[in-house]
């Protein structure tokens, strides 16, 4: 173990059943568009302003999935009234 980083030891930490999780943060969203609206639909869910969102706000890759889907539905929303199809 003599080898091993405090990055590594970070990893192992998080490690669960062999799985680590992916974390999002959104400093690190490239797409300045893409980035207002998840910290826009972001603020929406915790009752905050977008100015209060930090950058360093993390959302593991599950979350991030289900906020990009709340946005998505926001943009183009379904007829409710609409077949649901394969």
């Amino acid at each position: 173990m003599a080898d091993t980083t405090v990055y590594d030891l970070h990893v192992q930490e998080q490690n669960f059943s062999g799985i680590t999780p992916n974390m999002v943060r959104i400093r690190e969203i490239d797409d300045p568009e893409l980035k207002a609206k998840v910290i826009a639909k972001l603020a929406e869910w915790r009752g905050l302003t977008p100015g209060n969102v930090p950058g360093w706000f993390e959302l593991d890759d599950a979350d991030y999935v289900d906020l990009l889907n709340a946005i998505s539905e926001d943009e183009n929303p379904r007829d409710p009234n609409a077949e649901w199809r394969d």
